[in-house]
């Protein structure tokens, strides 16, 4: 049998192929050990580069700020109108980060609205809760996390209808606004009213969280078409002085000037436009003479461009602060996972 000869250059080549080989293989697995050991990334709902960069800046200045720290978030029944798997990522990812607020209150919450991974991080993060339903007809509400002790001091419920109508008067006004509605609309419109005490150095600090009802669907009814539903809501954002949204904003001016502190925080989804073109609206007009926004300019929260809601973007979810609270740093978080986007502030 005749032994077989390489020649070095033969074998030079083996080697070469055997080398890069090893390197392709060990690169490979490199690449996706790198990938596995990645640390997870907040997912924004489709920002542009104006926006990303707007977020780059808002999440350094919260992240560097010193202050009581406050997240509120509409949830939408755990991602009914959003994402429930990016929202809940982008949850867990908050609260493990730099970002993470001492107070998180969630809007739409039920108790099968997240995951229960989700939850559990919540509640480990998180040993003062609160769940508090919209009325007694649901079990939706607004759920609060907090790592301070809460206290709550006062207790009601948001009247919709206003008080000086007569008998027969709150009939047509509950036929107009709540046509359809079984219960009269209670079930829909009677939100809650809380004033919560946050001891934050050695200060008291009443915060209410705050969802407010939108009556605007019922407008839709009886509109004739797109334009003429547009001028209907427009006209009663602007100057409607009886519709449930008005009457809600009138009671809540009422109970945070009858509060037990002036320093308060208000946050919350007020079903409530800024402003259009320019111009606030007659709900936040009233709110604004009271209080002052923690969010200066108007930072778009609904819908989320990946919500399927057809409607203009505006602000509708808003912070307000009152007495001698400064705020530090907030803003419009472009986070997906809902069809709003989150509010943050930190306040001192």
């Amino acid at each position: 049998m005749r032994s077989m000869r390489f020649s070095k250059s033969h074998l030079r080549h083996s080697l070469l192929i055997v080398l890069a080989a090893t390197i392709l293989v060990l690169g490979s697995a490199a690449s996706a050990f790198a990938q596995a050991v990645q640390p997870p990334r907040f997912v924004l709902d489709r920002v542009s580069k104006s926006e990303q960069a707007r977020w780059n800046v808002l999440t350094r200045e919260i992240s560097a700020a010193k202050g009581l720290r406050v997240f509120w978030w509409n949830i939408a029944n755990g991602g009914g109108e959003g994402d429930v798997r990016t929202l809940s990522s982008n949850l867990e990812l908050l609260v493990r980060s730099k970002l993470s607020p001492d107070v998180l209150a969630l809007g739409e919450y039920s108790a099968r609205a997240l995951p229960e991974s989700t939850s559990a991080l919540l509640e480990t993060q998180y040993p003062i809760r609160q769940h508090i339903r919209y009325n007694s007809l649901t079990s939706n509400g607004i759920a609060i996390f907090s790592r301070l002790p809460l206290k709550t001091v006062r207790a009601a419920n948001l009247r919709w209808i206003p008080s000086a109508l007569s008998a027969e008067e709150v009939v047509s006004y509950r036929e107009f606004w709540a046509q359809g509605h079984t219960d009269g609309g209670d079930g829909f419109y009677v939100r809650p009213l809380r004033e919560i005490e946050i001891v934050y150095e050695g200060k008291s600090i009443a915060f209410t969280p705050i969802h407010l009802a939108q009556p605007w669907r019922e407008l839709g009814k009886r509109a004739d078409g797109k334009v003429d539903f547009a001028l209907l809501t427009m006209r009663e954002l602007y100057f409607g002085t009886k519709n449930p949204l008005i009457t809600q904003v009138n009671v809540l001016t009422n109970w945070l000037n009858a509060g037990t502190t002036p320093e308060k925080i208000v946050v919350g989804d007020f079903n409530l436009p800024r402003s259009f073109v320019g111009f606030p609206t007659l709900g936040f007009s009233r709110l604004d003479g009271i209080l002052d926004p923690a969010i200066k300019q108007v930072e778009n929260s609904f819908p989320t461009p990946s919500s399927p809601h057809s409607y203009p973007p505006m602000q509708i979810d808003h912070a307000f602060v009152g007495g001698n609270l400064k705020v530090v740093a907030a803003g419009v978080l472009p986070l997906k996972g809902s069809d709003h986007y989150p509010v943050f502030a930190v306040i001192r």
